[in-house]
């Protein structure tokens, strides 16, 4: 209309507005997604080192004392993994070679891992494995 006028339309204005708000939108997506992999991955740091403490545990029992731990509710006083987490410790079977004999033990972790509201939660499992000689001595 006029040879001078500057500025932005409406139109303009509410393209621009249009654009701000989807690069936010996918903006918040992403930093929803990173905290979810933060909680995911410090349940799964402390389910494992609560399993690899339950495998040393089994690493100090004598080889003719090993047996199998049916599923136990880990300590209820736990701060990451909650009082709803649980263990168990199988045993394979027993293997024979070359005059040695060896048992297979595992041990699970089962947790839930919330995502968002305590309502929406995600079950996790951690396994562990050792094999275990008829030649070790206990530490």
């Amino acid at each position: 209309m006029f040879e001078n006028e500057q500025g932005l339309t409406l139109a303009e204005v509410l393209v621009a507005a249009v654009i701000l708000g989807i690069a936010a939108l996918g903006l918040f997506g992403a930093f929803d997604t990173g905290r979810r992999l933060d909680v995911t991955a410090r349940y799964d740091a402390a389910a494992v080192n609560r399993a690899q403490e339950l495998l040393e545990q089994q690493r100090a029992v004598p080889y003719t004392s090993l047996a199998p731990v049916p599923t136990r509710t880990l300590d209820p006083a736990d701060q990451i993994l909650g009082p709803d987490a649980r263990f168990c410790i199988a045993l394979g079977n027993e293997n024979a070679s070359a005059g040695c004999n060896y048992k297979t033990v595992t041990v699970s972790v089962y947790y839930s891992v919330p995502l968002g509201t305590m309502a929406h939660t995600v079950a996790r499992q951690i396994d562990l494995t050792m094999e275990r000689s008829s030649l070790e001595t206990a530490l």
